[in-house]
């Protein structure tokens, strides 16, 4: 790796939908200057959680829409263009093979952290990227069997399931989701009859 290689972070999740907690984590990797640019990538069949309530190609939408006026933030579809299920080695490996200089910084919160020792080929996947830890100011850094940066920011107490509750409820999401988010919502008609996970 060299030392002028491109440091990207790769911010992946179901993003279902994408909120203002989701950005608020971006921005926190950007104005640490741990990154260059944050990438998102949506899941496409996640094989040790649920099977998200929007489609796909509805997630794809409302990621474009939040990011398109951030020229730091960048979309990869390479998940939700695959057959099978996702797993985070196999995108490390095709960023790689497409740029073999990338620094790759996961960007994960602390229960995902936690969990990296039962996903596929989980040693290689450490041994391939750096490990950025999210977590509230309060919280000290855990212990993990690998390295990591543990980054500090303020809480932001909101989560993709709470949205879908709001919406099931009726409930305003206005200030949970970009506005960009809450109308596409709106107009597509949404999470309205989704079971709440």
């Amino acid at each position: 790796m060299t030392q002028s290689a491109k440091r990207i972070g790769l911010f992946g999740g179901s993003f279902d939908p994408i909120h203002n907690g989701h950005l608020a984590v971006a921005n926190q990797v950007l104005c640490d200057s741990l990154v260059d640019e944050v990438i998102f990538v949506p899941v496409g069949l996640p094989w040790q959680k649920a099977k998200p309530s929007a489609t796909a190609v509805h997630r794809k939408a409302m990621l474009e829409l939040t990011i398109k006026d951030n020229p730091k933030f960048k979309l990869s579809t390479k998940e939700i263009k695959r057959d099978g299920f996702s797993y985070t080695i196999d995108t490390v490996e095709e960023f790689l093979k497409e740029d073999i200089n990338l620094e790759i910084n996961l960007i994960l919160g602390v229960d995902a952290a936690r969990s990296i020792p039962t996903w596929h080929r989980a040693k290689e996947l450490i041994n391939l990227v750096k490990i950025l830890v999210i977590a509230r100011e309060e919280q000290n850094p855990p212990n993990f069997d690998f390295d990591f940066l543990f980054v500090k920011m303020p809480l932001v107490d909101i989560s993709s399931s709470g949205v879908r509750d709001n919406l099931k409820k009726g409930l305003a999401i206005n200030h949970l989701v970009p506005i960009e988010v809450a109308v596409y919502i709106s107009d597509h008609n949404l999470y309205k009859n989704s079971d709440v996970r």
